[in-house]
């Protein structure tokens, strides 16, 4: 199916003039939105284009002659 055939039968679902199959292949499909929308609340979120830009910013501003900060071993940690 392609872009206008896809419209035209979105069309039909809104009008409530579809196909009875036609009607359960538009349902099928708003199943598999919802699925995808439950499946992206439980991720992790992701870092926005604007953090990672800025961290990119960040490593390449930082002098080169400054150290890295030390490694605190774990017997060496304040509880």
């Amino acid at each position: 199916m392609n872009r206008k055939g896809f419209l035209e039968l979105l069309q039909r679902y809104t009008d409530g003039t579809c196909s009875p199959k036609e009607r359960q292949m538009m349902d099928y499909w708003y199943d598999l939105l919802n699925q995808e929308d439950d499946r992206m609340e439980n991720r992790p979120p992701e870092p926005t284009q604007e953090e990672m830009i800025w961290t990119k910013i960040q490593l390449r501003i930082r002098p080169k002659t400054e150290p890295d900060p030390p490694l605190q071993e774990w017997w060496q940690q304040d509880s």
